[in-house]
């Protein structure tokens, strides 16, 4: 029989150092076990995105299980979770009773399990192995947060310009960035008792470091861990995340293009009763030079990104002056507010609007052959208008909105508002449907 362990859940939230303390929990593996310490983490990864992962709905979609090949497959799904839990109870009953804690961390927890159902799935797989359960939870800034976060959104092939992005997300009814509906869900589901909240601030952190002050807020002793490194998951600067922007977009023009193009050639290929071929090896070398190139404008561009002004700042903060406050006044009592008010005046850009969309045209024209790229290039002058008749016609019939819209990427293939227009279109005539 299995003694009941105490059960460590750090939910994030993300942006708070989560890569920084996964990674180091997990070069320390040994050590913390020297400590009755177990860290868990999923095969070929260095937390429980796993464990996050099986608990969601089969109808929500995630990133994760995308990349397993698993999408929304309800058969797949239920394997999945069937052998992610398998692992967990294999890996607690082997941990024999010398280990007293159990420390599982995902930031996926805060930014995934957006209903109490999947929390509590979540409670029900870990309650047979624990009788004490601890939810550590550290919160930031949103405007701060949602910044730092778009550059993690490029990296992982994001495509969005950063104002659509901020305007998006720094939303009230927004699960991410909304505290109190969060706060609430973990708590209805594993009781407040058990939370342990916490601001992601440095002046506020043990040492200044989310390291040591996780470790000994937990009950371990931060000075058996070796710190591996002081920061992962760095931001990009502005002129990083342009780039990196572009060569997202130029993938996927390409993308669509070659699948359009060779969607055509198998059907005429058909036909005549050829078999297509393709070079397997020049399909390689292309991935691996992006790969390579991708991970260079990573490591060259580290710095801090492109920041909404003072104004937006604020106004974007303000959307959770309510929410923010009936956080402060359960968790912080103690102080008049959550967040402090102040924004630097630094947007951090390196480009302006006009300089972005002049190197955002450049690059395409070369991208695309130059003048051969399109047979329609000396059209170009009409594309602004295009788009603008796209936008009057959405109302009436999103449709013909979406045709007149292609004529205009017909003309400008690589143009990223084309291209962002076009996909949202296409989730509106979905929705219609």
């Amino acid at each position: 029989m299995t003694v009941k362990k105490r059960i460590v859940i750090h939910i994030g939230t993300e942006k708070t150092g989560t890569t920084t303390l996964q990674k180091n929990l997990l070069d320390n593996v040994a050590q913390l076990k020297a400590q009755g310490v177990l860290y868990l983490h999923g095969d070929d990864l260095i937390n429980s995105r796993d464990i996050a992962a099986a608990m969601l709905p089969d109808s929500q979609e995630d990133d994760y299980l995308n990349s397993l090949g698993i999408g929304k497959n309800a058969e797949g799904r239920s394997r999945f979770r069937q052998k992610i839990y398998e692992k967990l109870k294999r890996d607690i009953e082997e941990a024999g009773d010398k280990i007293h804690t159990i420390i599982i961390s995902s930031e996926h927890f805060h930014s995934r399990l957006r209903d109490e159902s999947s929390i509590l799935t979540l409670k029900q797989w870990l309650e047979p192995f624990s009788d004490q359960f601890t939810v550590f939870c550290y919160l930031r800034r949103q405007v701060d947060m949602v910044t730092s976060f778009y550059s993690t959104l490029l990296k992982g092939g994001g495509i969005k310009p950063f104002d659509d992005v901020m305007d998006t997300m720094l939303r009230e009814d927004n699960h991410y960035c909304n505290y109190q509906m969060m706060l609430e869900k973990w708590g209805n589901v594993f009781s407040e008792s058990s939370m342990r909240v916490k601001r992601f601030d440095r002046s506020e952190l043990l040492n200044g470091n989310i390291i040591d002050d996780f470790l000994s807020d937990v009950g371990v002793d931060k000075n058996c861990i070796e710190h591996s490194t002081d920061s992962v998951n760095e931001s990009l600067t502005h002129l990083g995340q342009f780039i990196l922007r572009e060569m997202n977009l130029m993938d996927k023009a390409r993308a669509d293009r070659s699948g359009k193009v060779e969607g055509l050639l198998s059907r005429i290929l058909r036909l005549l009763r050829v078999r297509a071929t393709r070079s397997r090896l020049e399909t390689l070398t292309l991935d691996r030079d992006r790969k390579r190139i991708r991970k260079q404008v990573i490591e060259a561009f580290r710095g801090k990104g492109q920041q909404p002004t003072v104004d937006e700042a604020m106004m974007y903060q303000s959307r959770f002056d309510q929410s923010n406050e009936a956080v402060r006044r359960r968790w912080f009592p103690e102080d008049t507010s959550l967040f402090p008010n102040a924004f630097k005046d630094d947007t951090c850009r390196q480009l302006s609007a006009e300089q972005e969309s002049a190197m955002s045209y450049t690059i395409n024209y070369f991208q695309f052959g130059g003048q051969g790229a399109s047979e329609f290039t000396k059209y170009d002058d009409c594309v602004e208008a295009l788009k603008e008749a796209s936008h009057v016609m959405e109302e009436r019939d999103l449709v013909k909105a979406r045709k007149v819209l292609t004529v205009a990427k017909a003309i400008r293939p690589g143009g990223p508002a084309i291209n962002q227009r076009l996909t949202a279109i296409d989730q509106l005539i979905r929705k219609s449907n």
